[in-house]
């Protein structure tokens, strides 16, 4: 079977390190195929139309610049605050040819950024990055969590583990005309298979096996962990710098209270 793959992951940084990344600027991981980098595209958004483009506009930006003209609440925004949200939708190995002449493929593009600007709100969708340099083609999408009453809230926005489930049930539903389907939704108390290792997941791909079908069809491991490794590294990067600026600035004001007289 073929499957449809969304992960949402909230970033609290100003987006400038994933933005690296995702618009292939400096050094980059070793699975990324710099043949193929030219390949990459993103797509825009104007008019009811979607239109081809390529990267302009640092993703730091494009943030602040949402955050700046959709968040009128007037409160501060707290350091710690999620400022976007880094989605991830991709399908499963060869489920469809990675290439921006495919009608079939421009399709899923336009589909997915449809069902993103339908759930989240067509002018948060700041960005919407085409991946056709990694083993498996991917986009990886922005979204500034701001609510219709200009209120900067990823957890509104977002919502609890039952939303998001929710989210990946609806997202299948829209995915499923291109022939793909969402994987085991599992009840409380359900036993979860086992993450398979890559091997086992090509073998199955070679030699189907209804019982390693059931282990690999919810996670598709294999090619997800890939593309989740780079955002989670820079996420983490990230978190380490803020903590140590705290511990700075703590350290400095702790100086400052022993000259006072």
């Amino acid at each position: 079977m073929k499957y449809a793959v969304i992960h949402v992951q909230k970033g609290s940084g100003n987006g400038g390190a994933i933005g690296r990344h995702i618009d292939r600027i400096g050094p980059q991981k070793n699975n990324i195929d710099q043949d193929r980098t030219s390949k990459n595209f993103k797509l825009i958004h104007e008019n009811n139309k979607f239109y081809l483009t390529k990267p302009g506009v640092p993703l730091s930006k494009k943030i602040n610049n949402r955050i700046a003209e959709g968040k009128t609440d007037g409160k501060t925004i707290r350091k710690d605050a999620v400022k976007y949200l880094s989605i991830i939708l991709s399908v499963s190995h060869d489920s469809l040819v990675g290439d921006k002449e495919d009608p079939i493929f421009r399709e899923w593009c336009c589909a997915n950024y449809a069902f993103l600007g339908k759930e989240y709100g067509f002018e948060n969708v700041v960005d919407f990055s085409v991946h056709l340099d990694e083993r498996t083609p991917h986009i990886h999408a922005t979204i500034v969590p701001i609510t219709s009453d200009g209120r900067l809230s990823a957890k509104e926005v977002v919502g609890d583990k039952k939303a998001l489930t929710s989210l990946q049930t609806r997202y299948a539903e829209k995915m499923s005309k291109f022939g793909l389907s969402r994987g085991h939704h599992y009840l409380p108390g359900e036993n979860v298979p086992r993450h398979t290792s890559v091997n086992e997941y090509y073998e199955s791909l070679e030699k189907p096996d209804k019982n390693l079908v059931l282990k690999v069809h919810n996670d598709l491991k294999a090619d997800f962990d890939a593309i989740l490794a780079d955002f989670k590294e820079i996420e983490a990067k990230r978190i380490a710098e803020i903590k140590k600026s705290d511990i700075e600035q703590k350290k400095g004001q702790k100086r400052r209270r022993g000259f006072r007289i």
